[in-house]
């Protein structure tokens, strides 16, 4: 299915596509493997499932947040803006991934 999925976002590399969370630096499903369908709403047409992230997976990135957010509130602003140039300009080389 993640072909499918990948054609319809467009993309020419399906493994782009992570029908999963990011949370605590690791790709996750859903504790309980519950999925959610998503639909594109103009065409009607299944993008794929995600997963139904609950109350257990919710507290995970919580606290994840909070032990990150000491480091990262004492990082400067031009190391942030350098951080997020980085991210740029590694999105900007690969943005043919990306578009068909």
């Amino acid at each position: 299915m993640a072909s499918i999925q990948a054609s319809a976002f467009g993309l020419k590399d399906p493994s782009l596509i992570k029908f999963q969370g990011f949370i605590d630096g690791k790709w996750i499903d859903a504790k309980n493997g519950e999925k959610v369908t998503v639909i594109n709403p103009a065409t009607l047409e299944e993008l794929g499932k995600v997963p139904d992230m609950g109350i257990v997976e919710t507290t995970e990135a919580i606290e994840a947040a909070s032990r990150a957010f000491p480091a990262w509130s004492r990082t400067t602003a031009k190391v942030r803006l350098g951080d997020i140039t980085l991210l740029k300009h590694i999105l900007l080389k690969r943005i043919f991934w990306y578009t068909a």
